[in-house]
């Protein structure tokens, strides 16, 4: 496990920007989460759990003038991207991914 980049808290802990895993021929690069992208995932979640489609939730966040990670309005395809990317990083790291 390696670090690069990091930023110092004021406790004086660190907080790493990049986090590199090695384990055997294949090296992981693990990102931490933005607060907002962590927000928008869990917002993302719990429309899911209610049955949202992702067309109604790009249409509830556009509504709440929420803007994607990027700064763009959410488009279906926004909300299924960052979905999709979340279960890829997770499988990456042996998580086991429920699909809702």
């Amino acid at each position: 496990v390696s670090l690069i980049g990091a930023e110092l808290l004021c406790d004086g802990r660190e907080l790493p920007k990049v986090l590199i895993v090695s384990s055997g021929p294949v090296n992981l690069d693990i990102r931490p989460l933005s607060p907002y992208r962590k927000q928008l995932l869990e917002a993302i979640d719990d429309l899911r759990i209610q049955s949202w489609s992702d067309r109604q939730i790009a249409d509830h966040f556009n509504l709440m003038g929420l803007l994607t990670p990027r700064g763009h309005c959410w488009m279906p395809q926004s909300v299924f991207s960052m979905r999709k990317k979340r279960e890829m990083a997770l499988a990456k790291m042996g998580v086991e991914v429920w699909v809702m």
